[in-house]
């Protein structure tokens, strides 16, 4: 017999205040690159009335708010040290595997020379691989399960037949595609490499929502501080905000069966 908790107030704001803390630190984060003129102050609104990070966050309680924090401030540091920001992206990666999309694309484009682009690329692992080890050691099936994509993981039963196999194409096409973005990131006549690093790392997180088999409402989150960074008309990000929001809740409520299991 299931009884109530009389403290459930009390114990889900403790269970989400690390989620608070995280989320004022991305607002200071976000007010540094207003100081620094890189962005309005009007994006601090659009943080803090965001629809996807109150829903994601608080009502969901799901935390891709800390990973977010670190992209926010990995991306505040690739301005004047590619080794921290790189290292940063890095600890967003060990929280969630996403950010090692901007990882690998930040270190090619912020290299000069395939030393210094496997030096970043070995320092934006790091944290990644501390994370991964003690957990490969011990239990090497769950190491492989966090390293591998979920969306043909968590189905009742086993996909056969043609829902297998479009998954299967759907990953071929987003593996293609990835690698035709970090051929585009071998650019050494941009002068420019944050704003670089930047737009590709937004193409690529756009990609994979366009592409990936199955996307939950919460991993818009992972898109959003690239589109502040890179829309800098604080208008016209919230209208891509929202477009996303909208986008992907009336597929998931509406026309999630028309896809002929595409």
């Amino acid at each position: 017999k299931s009884t109530t908790n009389p403290h459930k107030a009390r114990d889900l704001f403790l269970a989400k205040t690390p989620y608070l803390i995280f989320d004022i630190a991305s607002l200071f984060i976000l007010s540094k690159f207003i100081k620094e003129k890189i962005l309005k102050k009007s994006v601090i609104l659009l943080w803090l009335f965001n629809p996807v990070n109150l829903y994601a966050t608080y009502l969901m309680g799901q935390f891709d708010i800390i990973p977010t924090f670190f992209i926010l401030i990995g991306f505040y540091y690739l301005r004047t040290n590619s080794a921290i920001g790189l290292l940063l992206l890095g600890i967003a990666a060990s929280f969630k595997n996403y950010a090692l999309l901007f990882v690998i694309s930040t270190a090619i484009i912020y290299g000069d020379t395939w030393l210094k682009r496997l030096k970043l690329l070995s320092i934006g692992l790091l944290p990644y691989l501390i994370f991964l080890i003690p957990i490969l050691v011990n239990n090497l099936e769950q190491a492989l399960y966090l390293i591998t994509p979920k969306a043909y993981l968590h189905y009742r039963k086993p996909l056969e037949g043609w829902a297998l196999y479009s998954q299967i194409i759907k990953y071929v096409i987003l593996l293609v595609s990835y690698i035709f973005i970090l051929a585009m990131s071998w650019s050494p006549k941009v002068k420019d490499k944050w704003k670089l690093a930047t737009a590709i790392s937004l193409v690529s997180i756009l990609l994979v929502f366009a592409i990936a088999p199955r996307i939950s409402f919460h991993y818009l989150m992972w898109g959003i501080p690239l589109v502040l960074l890179w829309f800098k008309d604080v208008k016209f990000a919230s209208y891509i905000i929202a477009f996303q929001t909208l986008g992907l809740a009336s597929y998931k409520l509406l026309a999630n069966h028309l896809q002929l299991g595409l």
